[in-house]
C-alpha cells in the first residue's frame, strides 16, 4: 500500500502508446508561378502516415478569378513529403492539368515555413502516364515558380496536459509532505 500511486502511475504510462499527431493544415503563401498568376489556398499533411487531405489549392487568373482548382493529390505523392503533385478536379487522365510542387525540405508535425524548391520539379503542366506514374506534369501551360512558401502552425499542447502536470505536481508534493513528517 505504501507504493500504490507509484504503481499506479508507472501502470498508466506503460498503457500509453506512441503519439500521433493530427495532420496540420498546410497554407500557400506569397506563391506565384513565373507567368505571375498566384497559388491560394490550403491542404492537410500527416507527417506520420506520409497522407494528404481536404486539397483545396486555386490558381487565380491575373485578374483574380479561379484559373484552375486542385482536389486532389496523385498518387505518386503520397508518403512524399518534399514533392506534391496536385490533380486537377480528380481527374488523372492524360492531358488533364497538373501542379508539380518540390519543397527545399521536408513537412513535419512540426509545421514552420517552407519554401518551394524553384531550381526543381515545381511547375503546372499536362498530366502524362508515363513508367507506371499515372500522372505526371509535362511540359505545358505555365513552368516554374517566381516565388513562395507554404507554412503551418505546429499542433498545440492537448488540454488535458495541464491536468497530468497538476496531477504529476500532487504526487511529488503528496511525496514531500510524507518526507517532511517523518
Amino acid at each position: 500500500m505504501k507504493y500504490f500511486a507509484q504503481a499506479a502511475l508507472g501502470a498508466a504510462t506503460m498503457l500509453m502508446g506512441a503519439a500521433h499527431a493530427a495532420p496540420l493544415t498546410w497554407t500557400f503563401e506569397d506563391t506565384y508561378l513565373q507567368d505571375e498568376r498566384e497559388i491560394v489556398g490550403t491542404y492537410d499533411f500527416d507527417a506520420d502516415t506520409g497522407t494528404y487531405s481536404n486539397i483545396d489549392v486555386t490558381i487565380l487568373d491575373y485578374d483574380g478569378s479561379t484559373y484552375l482548382e486542385f482536389d486532389s493529390v496523385n498518387s505518386s505523392s503520397t508518403g512524399n513529403s518534399m514533392f506534391m503533385s496536385f490533380v486537377f478536379m480528380d481527374d488523372v487522365s492524360d492531358g488533364a492539368s497538373v501542379l508539380d510542387i518540390e519543397l527545399v525540405s521536408a513537412m513535419t508535425s512540426a509545421g514552420g515555413s517552407i519554401d518551394i524548391n524553384q531550381q526543381g520539379l515545381s511547375q503546372l503542366g499536362m498530366c502524362l502516364t508515363f513508367n507506371n506514374f499515372p500522372c505526371l506534369a509535362g511540359q505545358g501551360q505555365a513552368t516554374g515558380f517566381l516565388d513562395g512558401f507554404v507554412t503551418a502552425e505546429a499542433v498545440p499542447l492537448p488540454a488535458a496536459a495541464f491536468f497530468m502536470a497538476a496531477g504529476l505536481a500532487g504526487f511529488g508534493g503528496m511525496r514531500m509532505k510524507k518526507k517532511a513528517a517523518q
